[in-house]
C-alpha cells in the first residue's frame, strides 16, 4: 500500500456543521514531503480506524464529501458534529484531543459489510475519596497501577484467541477482551483494577507471537502467513549479505565497540 492508498492523520471537528453523520471530510497532500504544496479532495468510501483497535465496531467506514466551507482543512480528517454519538467515540472510545486515525480508501480493504455495533465505552465511575488525598495514598495507587497494569496480557491474549477461535475478533472471548483492555486504559483515571479471568487466558500461541515458553501451534491465518514470509527473506539475505565497510573519515575513538551491532542493523 502507498501513501496514495491512505494516510495516518489526527482527528478533528467539523465547526461550520456542514457534514452529515456518516460523513467524513478529508483532503490531503500528495507528497508528504511538501505539505500542502498539492493537495487532492477525497470523495468515496473510506474506513477509518484508531489504535488500540479491538472491538469488531472499532474500524468503521464513512463516506468523504467535498463541503467547500472545510477546504482549508490538509491532512487530518473532520469529522461531523451531527448524529447521537461522536464517531471518534464509536473508534476505541477516542476523542479529538490529539488522537490520530488510519484513514484507507484502497478499495480492497474496504470491509464488504456494515459497520459493526460500536461498543459502550462509558468508563467506569471515578474513585473518589471523602478526604483529602495523602502521600500514603498516592504510594498505594502506584503500587496498585504496577500490580493491576495487564494491557500487554490483555492484548496478548486477543490476539491468540482472534488466531484460535473460529469465530476469531467475534468471539466471546475477544468481545470480553476488547471490554478489560478498555477498562485498563482507564485505570488511572478510575481505579478500576481489571483481573483475567482463567478462562480468558490462551492454552496455545501462534507461532508468530514467539512465545517460547508457551505450547504454540502454526498458525495458517494471514499474520502468520506474513511472518513465514518476512522471516524467509531475512533468513535467506542473511546468507547474501557483503561485509560492511567503514569510511575513515567518519570514525571517531572507541567506534569498533560498534562495528558489530552495526553490522546487524545493516545486513
Amino acid at each position: 500500500m502507498s501513501t496514495d492508498d491512505g494516510r495516518i492523520m489526527m482527528g478533528t471537528a467539523d465547526e461550520t456543521g456542514a457534514l452529515s453523520y456518516g460523513e467524513v471530510f478529508v483532503q490531503f497532500s500528495v507528497n508528504i514531503d511538501r505539505p500542502q504544496a498539492e493537495t487532492k479532495l477525497l470523495e468515496g468510501p473510506v474506513v477509518i480506524a484508531k489504535n488500540p483497535c479491538f472491538h469488531p465496531g472499532d474500524m468503521r467506514k464513512f463516506t468523504a464529501v467535498n463541503k467547500p466551507q472545510l477546504k482549508h482543512m490538509i491532512d487530518c480528517v473532520v469529522f461531523p458534529t451531527q448524529g447521537s454519538r461522536p464517531h471518534p467515540d464509536e473508534m476505541s472510545g477516542s476523542d479529538l484531543d490529539g488522537d490520530m486515525y488510519f484513514v484507507c480508501w484502497r478499495k480492497q480493504l474496504l470491509p464488504p459489510d456494515e459497520n459493526k455495533e460500536p461498543m459502550n465505552y462509558q468508563p467506569k465511575p471515578k474513585l473518589v475519596l471523602d478526604r483529602p488525598v495523602t502521600e500514603s495514598d498516592m504510594i498505594d495507587f502506584i503500587g496498585s497501577y504496577i500490580e493491576g497494569d495487564k494491557l500487554g496480557v490483555i492484548a496478548n491474549s486477543h490476539l491468540a484467541h482472534a488466531d484460535r477461535q473460529e469465530t476469531g475478533i467475534f468471539s466471546q472471548q475477544c468481545l470480553a477482551l476488547a471490554q478489560m483492555h478498555s477498562d485498563a486504559v482507564d485505570f488511572p483515571k478510575t481505579g478500576f483494577s481489571v483481573k483475567i479471568s482463567a478462562d480468558l487466558r490462551p492454552r496455545q500461541y501462534p507461532h508468530y507471537m514467539l512465545k517460547r515458553d508457551k505450547p504454540s501451534y502454526k498458525s495458517e491465518h494471514v499474520l502468520g502467513k506474513l511472518y513465514d514470509q518476512c522471516h524467509s527473506i531475512m533468513s535467506n539475505r542473511r546468507e547474501y549479505v557483503q561485509e560492511t565497510h567503514c569510511d575513515g573519515q567518519f570514525l571517531v575513538p572507541g567506534y569498533e565497540h560498534y562495528v558489530d551491532m552495526a553490522q546487524k542493523i545493516h545486513s
